[in-house]
């Protein structure tokens, strides 16, 4: 059988330790809004959402372009307490572009969700990525609670309100890099 994820993100996947059939997430080969023409409503709610930028330039025919959001990056979904995804983070799998990392404009929601509210150990990750990591490893979930930052200073008021309703809290480990920022 083959797998329905192509070869580009399976290989950046791979290469950074992401197990795809265990993680929630897409990627964005940037043809969307392609395949089959969006009708004007789907590319009016895109451009508002942020997943299509309105290219500034001309075409050789005259017509609209559009700049795909988070092109050639893995797709992670943000969602709100409810549990419902409200944003997205995409990763990017090439080296293109200093530009590594890509939010929809307006963020809002978590990684990988809210911390469940019994929650009593909390691991906070760096980043994503080190977040998914964790999320593999059945002796760490099974234990703790995983919640990624977004960066060394991304920690957002959404994610202080979050941790502030878990009354059952007696430890949160912090997983940074051990770099300058991290530290």
């Amino acid at each position: 059988m083959q797998s329905p994820i192509s070869k580009k993100p399976k290989e950046y996947l791979q290469s950074r330790g992401l197990n795809y059939e265990l993680l929630e997430l897409g990627y964005n080969s940037w043809q969307f809004h392609h395949r089959g023409k969006l009708n004007k409503q789907d590319l009016q709610a895109c451009i508002n959402a942020g997943l299509l930028i309105i290219y500034k330039g001309k075409t050789p025919n005259g017509s609209s372009n559009y700049t795909p959001f988070a092109k050639d990056c893995v797709i992670f979904p943000l969602r709100n307490k409810q549990n419902q995804i409200v944003s997205i983070y995409g990763r990017r799998t090439t080296d293109e572009t200093k530009n590594k990392h890509y939010y929809l404009k307006d963020r809002t929601g978590l990684y990988p969700n809210y911390p469940g509210i019994n929650t009593s150990k909390l691991i906070i990750t760096e980043a994503i990525i080190d977040a998914a990591t964790l999320l593999q490893i059945e002796e760490i979930t099974a234990e703790h609670e995983v919640l990624s930052s977004y960066g060394t200073n991304g920690l957002t008021s959404e994610h202080l309100q979050a941790i502030k309703e878990l009354t059952q809290l007696s430890e949160i480990i912090f997983f940074f890099d051990g770099d300058q920022a991290g530290n």
